[in-house]
């Protein structure tokens, strides 16, 4: 099962830095490709690519950087919160 989607901004007010805005609890999710197989359940164990970029487009980290993709269990608090709620469902 392969995934790739992604979920900008994913961001929640207890991962703030002090002193730093406020952050939205909002997690809004984009379908960039739907896959073919089931739908990721929670305890699936997923496979995916994802490139994390800050506000300004600037990438802090890359599955497709390093030539392989992240695999997880997903739903079971393993992974950011952003990916625990927005990647169960996807295909």
């Amino acid at each position: 099962m392969a995934f790739l989607r992604e979920s900008l901004p994913a961001t929640f007010t207890e991962h703030a830095v002090p002193g730093s805005p406020a952050m939205s609890k909002a997690l809004q999710i984009t379908d960039l490709h739907i896959g073919e197989g089931k739908a990721a359940v929670k305890g699936a164990l997923i496979t995916t690519h994802y490139t994390g970029t800050l506000e300004d487009g600037t990438v802090f980290d890359s599955s497709h950087e390093r030539g392989k993709p992240f695999q997880c269990v997903i739903g079971t608090g393993r992974v950011i919160k952003g990916w625990d709620q927005g990647l169960i469902g996807m295909k």
